[in-house]
């Protein structure tokens, strides 16, 4: 029995050393996966083939990436895609001409359960070799998996970020229109100097979109025009405009809260 005892010991201690070893293990894999990968020197593009394997419909996903280049430069980055924005666009427009225009291009605007699809990744030198890994999953149900819950945070804190712009936005463009004989004018001015106050200041947290904000100064710039070819006046447009707004601010801002339902707990 004596002579048994160094083989139980060491039984014992390779137990335990497994046991320590059981966290490091690979996370589960999530909603999509990176199928293949290719470089097309034509566009200085990663071309990654992307398939959703969830059986749900997808509205935004992370790339967590490694470029080889064949300079030997190595490149580690993530990637983000949404196309939230694609999907509320072809919502809003259901039942118009417009809407079926955009159901035939694009579907119901999300990346479809069972589909595949081909993400383009600029690059700086031609790669050789390329690892990418989804690690973020946003789901159209409000749900999300990820294997890197910081990769998550930033997902949804930017369609927070996005909300929250368009909610200031409608605020001024609101204000304009109880106040000033041309608001379009004033609103525009005011969104303008938001943009150029942000911009110029160091900002230790992202609370502002750039994108967002100009984009809907442009559309408070054209105010005249679409108004004058609907033949109403920019009040009214401005306030049908706000209508909207306001609706996709609302879902862009419940879409930033989301259930994680699966990946790396």
């Amino acid at each position: 029995m004596l002579k048994r005892l160094p083989y139980l010991m060491l039984m014992l201690f390779l137990a335990t050393f497994l046991a320590m070893l059981a966290p490091l293990r690979a996370s589960p894999p999530i909603g999509a996966v990176v199928q293949t990968w290719r470089y097309d020197p034509a566009s200085s593009n990663v071309i990654l083939r992307i398939v959703n394997t969830s059986g749900k419909d997808i509205t935004a996903w992370t790339i967590k990436l490694k470029e080889t280049y064949d300079n030997g430069q190595i490149n580690e980055h993530e990637y983000s895609s949404d196309i939230l924005a694609l999907m509320l666009t072809v919502q809003q427009n259901s039942g118009t001409m417009d809407g079926e225009n955009l159901r035939r291009q694009f579907g119901n605007g999300t990346f479809q359960g069972g589909t595949s699809r081909d993400e383009k990744i600029p690059v700086a030198h031609p790669v050789k070799d390329c690892e990418a890994a989804i690690t973020v999953v946003l789901y159209a149900d409000k749900t999300a998996e990820a294997t890197n819950h910081d990769a998550l945070d930033r997902a949804m804190s930017a369609r927070k970020v996005a909300a929250t712009t368009m909610q200031t936005a409608s605020n001024i463009i609101k204000k304009a229109l109880a106040t000033s004989a041309t608001p379009e004018v004033d609103a525009a001015a005011q969104l303008s100097a938001l943009e150029t106050q942000w911009k110029s200041q160091r900002h230790t947290s992202y609370d502002l979109d750039t994108g967002v904000l100009e984009g809907v100064i442009r559309s408070i710039k054209a105010a005249p025009q679409v108004a004058a070819a609907q033949n109403i006046t920019i009040k009214q447009h401005l306030t049908d405009y706000l209508i909207e707004h306001d609706k996709r601010a609302s879902a862009l801002s419940d879409h930033s809260k989301l259930r994680v339902v699966g990946g790396a707990q």
